[in-house]
């Protein structure tokens, strides 16, 4: 199967999706929750929220690259993936985000091997082919 991104808003609409997963991942770790895990789930849970942050900067520096793209017509979109987590364990919600944590990498994976070069010679001008394919790896 060949597979290989060659729409623009196809390219907009995947990173606008992977930046909902981070933004999930941030929402399902807010402080009020993070204070009542314990000790041993408490530095995972800070360290996925840290990385998620991390993610969903380079998800919009990445935007801020692309011409004449609105990045909010992608990440403000109706498609939300909220969960509501307030019945799960603590564990449960550990085993969500690192679940989301893993569909976030699943799509930058897909990203950095399906995008075509010549979509991002066209969109991608403030930036190196370069810089996408490595911030996607």
């Amino acid at each position: 199967m060949s597979i290989s991104i060659t729409i623009p808003d196809e390219l907009a609409l995947l990173l606008g999706k992977v930046y909902k997963i981070e933004a999930e991942c941030e929402r399902m770790i807010e402080w009020k929750m993070y204070t009542t895990f314990p000790e041993k789930l408490r530095d995972i849970v800070f360290q996925l929220a840290h990385d998620s942050e991390q993610h969903k900067q380079e998800v919009i520096k990445m935007y801020e690259k692309f011409l004449n793209i609105d990045i909010t017509k992608y990440i403000n979109k109706d498609d939300d993936i909220l969960l509501n987590i307030s019945s799960l364990t603590q564990d449960e919600i550990v085993q969500k985000i690192l679940y989301f944590d893993t569909l976030a990498l699943d799509i930058y994976t897909k990203l950095n091997n399906y995008t075509s070069e010549s979509l991002l010679d066209k969109v991608f001008v403030f930036g190196t082919k370069e810089e996408y394919f490595k911030t996607m790896s």
